[in-house]
């Protein structure tokens, strides 16, 4: 997948950032990153992955990124009656399952 397939500008749009100054270059950033966790997931299977997929997963994975600059040692926030909500430890959990299909099984022997 290249990263000129996510633009920076529909990242910020689907996590409601403003890419004035700084923003942007966090933004791209993250769309790297993004890309560069996404291609050693799915490995030398990436072109058979749909580009609404690709697209669907980068944007996600970005977000889950970006909500993890605001959350210290891994707390999102906190319930009304003190319980910390946590981020998941993997930023690859919600996206794993809309790659899986297109993973390969592995080798026998």
């Amino acid at each position: 997948m290249d990263v000129l397939e996510v633009r920076p500008e529909d990242v910020a749009d689907y996590i409601g950032v403003d890419l004035r100054d700084a923003n942007r270059f966090m933004v791209i950033d993250l769309v790297d990153t993004a890309v560069d966790l996404i291609n050693a997931y799915v490995g030398a299977r990436i072109p058979a992955v749909p580009s609404s997929v690709l697209t669907l997963a980068t944007k996600q994975l970005c977000s889950e990124l970006y909500a993890r600059r605001n959350a210290p040692s891994g707390i999102a926030q906190w319930t009304p009656d003190g319980q910390p909500v946590r981020l998941a430890r993997d930023p690859m959990t919600s996206v794993k399952p809309l790659l899986q299909p297109y993973r390969s099984l592995g080798r026998v022997g």
